[in-house]
């Protein structure tokens, strides 16, 4: 009986030493799953969070004077860039950053450019009339209902946060109730509320766009404004470039990221019950 109590001891103790192996491993497994996601968010989150340079433009203001941030809230004073003419005249002109090293420049295009902050919501503020009182434009007066922008010098195959402030003006032109397409090396961005020229303040989707793109190779940002369907001008009171030091990831890659995460742990599932089988 002693010998049989013996076995029945030394079998139990097996047992418990199996279990806590396969917990061992089953845990083992799991962790390099989480870090391997880890791994991968990690990577996404910084595209996030990566800050860089800033590029202001003021296209005709009321007051060179303007300093402020905008919309874009970061902190001031701020130096933008001015500009009083339609287009460039196909010569690239010298952008100064606001925040950053080095210089930019940009080469534009547009059908006409006018101030009217009288004509503006804007108009009773004194800060922000100075950049949403005057504009660019195309479309008006039958012009070429289209306009563009090239800025160049920019980190090549990088992220950029872009704010496009576009608010009508002089009712009797037309440019109340506009919708304004923006495309930018190829993504497009669209104004979600038709403008109105008696807001006074910043609303994302009507009188400011915002939208994230990526440089070309060529450290580019190509755009091209055209009225949404229903519209028949195009107005753009300023812009902001805002760098966010590292690519915006597409569509695309955020499905992969998902993906991979899957595949990890699923692989290392397996290779923990592998581990458990060899084990056995």
């Amino acid at each position: 009986m002693a010998k049989i109590r013996k076995l029945i001891r030394r079998t139990k103790i097996n047992i418990l030493k199996g279990k806590i192996k396969m917990k061992s491993l089953k845990f083992k497994y799991i962790l390099k799953s989480l870090v391997v996601a880890g791994s991968m968010l990690a990577g996404f989150s910084s595209v996030q969070a990566a800050e860089g340079e800033l590029i202001n433009i003021n296209f005709y203001p009321v007051d060179e004077s303007y300093n402020d941030s905008a919309f874009q809230g970061g902190s001031t004073p701020q130096t933008w860039n001015i500009f009083y003419d339609q287009d460039s005249g196909g010569t690239p002109v010298e952008l100064t950053k606001s925040v950053g090293a080095g210089t930019a420049s940009m080469e534009y295009s547009f059908g006409s450019v006018n101030m009217t902050e009288v004509n503006s919501g804007f108009s009773s503020d004194p800060v922000q009339s100075d950049l949403m009182g005057g504009y660019v434009a195309s479309g008006v007066a039958g012009s070429e209902p289209t306009g563009s922008i090239s800025i160049s010098g920019l980190d090549a195959n990088a992220g950029y946060k872009l704010y496009f402030y576009t608010q009508g003006s002089k009712d009797d032109m037309g440019l109340n109730g506009q919708y304004l397409s923006v495309n930018v090396n190829g993504d497009v961005l669209i104004q979600s509320t038709a403008s109105d020229l008696n807001q006074s303040s910043f609303i994302e989707g009507q009188n400011v766009l915002v939208g994230s793109f990526n440089t070309n190779g060529a450290g580019k940002l190509d755009m091209l404004f055209s009225p949404k369907s229903g519209s028949s001008v195009v107005v753009l009171n300023g812009l902001q470039i805002e760098g966010l030091g590292s690519p915006v990831p597409e569509p695309a890659s955020i499905v992969l990221l998902g993906v991979g995460g899957l595949f990890a742990l699923g692989y290392s599932r397996g290779r923990y019950r592998q581990s458990v089988v060899a084990e056995s």
